[in-house]
């Protein structure tokens, strides 16, 4: 799934108010995007770290304008999101920025161990069941 049609699903998704659409299609894209290409994940956390060993390989300034242009929009897009869900009544009261790093932070921790790690993803458990777990963790700790 490329990722203006991965945004464009989730933005669908946000319009419809499908909560659970709206995670799914935002972790999918990123699991999908960095398990296709690893070295995102590496350029991510070469900015995030400042690793200037690592930058100097890697690229650091494609590291920045990777953060700046997938990173960024994606958290704003899914703090807005929550925001607007929290306006609803359907979310309840809390910071939309933390919310939106909580739910990030659980697609991000797969990656480490999968992608950086090496360690094995379950055989029996599809990229697809990972989302929708988190996803499922993640909504229904949420409301109120």
């Amino acid at each position: 799934m490329q990722i203006e049609e991965a945004h464009a699903q989730a933005t669908h998704m946000a319009a419809r108010t499908d909560d659970a659409g709206v995670f799914r299609a935002v972790g999918l894209r990123v699991l999908t995007q960095v398990e296709q290409n690893a070295g995102l994940m590496r350029l991510l956390l070469c900015s995030a770290f400042k690793v200037d060993a690592f930058a100097a390989l890697e690229g650091h300034a494609l590291a920045h304008i990777l953060f700046e242009s997938k990173v960024h929009r994606l958290h704003a897009f899914l703090s807005g999101y929550i925001e607007t869900r929290i306006a609803d009544g359907v979310v309840r009261p809390l910071n939309p920025v933390i919310a939106a790093q909580g739910f990030v932070g659980m697609i991000v921790d797969s990656l480490l161990l999968h992608e950086i790690y090496g360690i094995p993803r379950p055989v029996d458990y599809s990229l697809e069941q990972a989302v929708e777990t988190f996803v499922t963790l993640f909504c229904n700790g949420i409301r109120p």
